[in-house]
């Protein structure tokens, strides 16, 4: 019985982990090709945050809490098992809650103003020092501070 409740527990968890990233947020396409691949220069317009405030799907909360009342359920007997079982699967919900709500997208937008004349937009998790008015490079998607 014991091997069943470990072989479900590594598998709760690894459902739960495959929610979590730390791959960035994806940039945007620029509007020509030639930016990405050479580099060009530009001044930054503006900068905004844009911040993802989705309410939670509740599936970490379940996930959480499952794993969370099957680790709680390994400990100690009788009443003290079913106390560790149920603060388990309290613990367990709210962190998987969460781990959820972290792994919502949340990027900058930076407004740049090409030397070209054109204008592009580039979405980064971190802007670093960048502010507006900085003239920037953009390379492989993101702009660096020139």
């Amino acid at each position: 019985m014991k091997n069943i409740v470990s072989i479900s527990l590594v598998a709760c968890i690894a459902a739960l982990s495959a929610c979590a990233s730390n791959t960035p947020y994806q940039t945007s396409t620029p509007y020509n090709n030639a930016y990405a691949q050479h580099g060009s220069f530009g001044t930054v317009e503006s900068i905004q945050w844009v911040g993802n405030d989705r309410p939670s799907s509740g599936a970490g909360a379940v996930v959480g809490g499952i794993i969370g009342a099957i680790v709680g359920n390994q400990v100690g007997g009788g009443t003290g098992r079913a106390v560790a079982t149920v603060a388990g699967g309290i613990g367990g919900a709210v962190i998987g809650n969460n781990v959820e709500k972290n792994r919502q997208d949340n990027y900058y937008q930076i407004n740049i103003r090409m030397d070209d004349g054109g204008y592009q937009v580039v979405h980064q998790a971190d802007i670093g020092n960048l502010r507006s008015g900085d003239r920037i490079r953009i390379a492989d998607g993101h702009a660096y501070r020139n």
